[in-house]
């Protein structure tokens, strides 16, 4: 059995990712930050672990804790992210620096955690949660896409880093998701209008492609766009 590490996943994209791969036979580690979401997920069946992927020292617990249940990922899903809504005019540093961390550092430096296991192992599927903001501009959300974009970026390095180790590392980026998340983007219906298929995808849709990519040897550097061709309006 397989183990997977999905970060923020006490709710939206997250949830429904750990349970489509325990659904699929997945041995799966599941994060939080608060108490009472680790709890719920462990009452799902979840192995459930505090985890603020802001602080490093959190990694270091984690990784330790993993490595003694014998759960160091052979799958790892990078999903949690924060939002915000700003102009260039009101950027705030502080709130800048703290969306970074979340959305784009520390991806960064859990799969550099993780994928010392995976190189031993010739074997891993680093999933990284992006966004179609990455790559489709839209006012108001400067800080949010800037970390997406980054993050693809980061995916393509270092998929053609660790190619020849049996590692793939993917994006998946979706567009106008039914999660608490969106509801905080200005502009949202008017992008609802403007998906060619007029449909909203569901979070269930979005986990059924990181399973994909996670069942996938041969695809890697790739960003997905799970986004009802939302991208080609812009």
């Amino acid at each position: 059995m397989k183990n997977v590490l999905v970060t923020g996943a006490n709710r939206g994209i997250g949830l429904a990712t750990a349970t489509l791969f325990k659904q699929s036979g997945y041995h799966v580690v599941a994060t939080a930050r608060r108490e009472e979401d680790i709890a719920n997920l462990a009452e799902l069946g979840f192995e459930s672990h505090h985890f603020d992927v802001r602080h490093r020292d959190n990694l270091d617990t984690l990784y330790t804790t993993l490595k003694a249940n014998g759960s160091l990922p052979d799958v790892l899903v990078n999903n949690a992210g924060i939002s915000s809504i700003e102009l260039l005019s009101r950027v705030n540093e502080e709130e800048f620096t703290n969306l970074l961390d979340v959305n784009l550092k520390s991806a960064i430096f859990i799969t550099k955690k993780f994928i010392r296991h995976m190189s031993k192992n010739k074997f891993g599927r680093v999933i990284n949660i992006s966004s179609v903001l990455g790559s489709m501009p839209q006012k108001g959300l400067m800080s949010y896409s800037v970390s997406k974009a980054g993050l693809e970026a980061f995916s393509r390095v270092i998929a053609l880093e660790y190619a020849e180790k049996g590692i793939t590392v993917n994006c998946v980026a979706p567009g106008y998701v039914d999660t608490d998340m969106i509801k905080n983007i200005p502009y949202a219906q008017q992008m609802h209008e403007q998906i060619p298929r007029r449909e909203v995808a569901t979070a269930q849709e979005i986990a059924s492609t990181v399973l994909f990519l996670a069942q996938q040897p041969n695809i890697t550097g790739e960003v997905i766009n799970n986004n009802g061709g939302l991208l080609m309006k812009s």
